[in-house]
């Protein structure tokens, strides 16, 4: 019995610490379910979009209103998004700056995201890290890769 509490006190500091993480953490994460809907977001990731958790739950990356964009200003449809591809390939995906509609400044913001499945739970959950870009000058065109914000891998467990 004394092992069973100590095991569950364990837990519970795990998760408090993890929990102080991923509010406090400043870049964006986004933990999809295995369709690529939305579960839970950070502080970081609701200032970043523009957008409360509660209007976030639920959206996939196939929802229109994100109106994302490449960085040419292409159209950047939902099914090719880092997380849906990522969900779709079970591989991680790097590197992809894309353009998010912040309706707060009905601008874009330009984000990378680096989508991870949660190791050793197949395709069931997601992160997306989502530093904001630096813009240049000219209206809504990112500077260079090379000065966003590193992303660090954060793994968030499956209920």
């Amino acid at each position: 019995m004394a092992q069973q509490k100590k095991v569950e006190e364990a837990l519970r500091e795990s998760e408090e610490r993890f929990r102080f993480l991923f509010e406090t953490l400043t870049l964006g994460v986004v933990y999809q379910d295995r369709n690529g809907e939305i579960l839970r977001a950070n502080p970081a990731a609701e200032r970043i979009l523009g957008l409360t958790l509660d209007q976030m739950q639920g959206r996939t990356s196939l929802d229109p209103h994100w109106r994302a964009i490449h960085e040419d200003g292409s159209d950047f449809p939902g099914e090719t998004h880092p997380a849906m591809k990522a969900l779709e390939t079970g591989r991680e995906v790097k590197d992809v700056v894309m353009g998010v509609y912040h309706p707060a400044t009905e601008d874009y913001v330009w984000i990378t995201t680096k989508p991870s499945l949660n190791s050793g739970r197949g395709k069931i959950g997601l992160v997306r890290f989502m530093p904001p870009l630096k813009r240049s000058p000219k209206r809504n065109k990112p500077w260079m890769r090379s000065n966003c914000w590193p992303g660090f891998p954060v793994r968030i467990p499956t209920s």
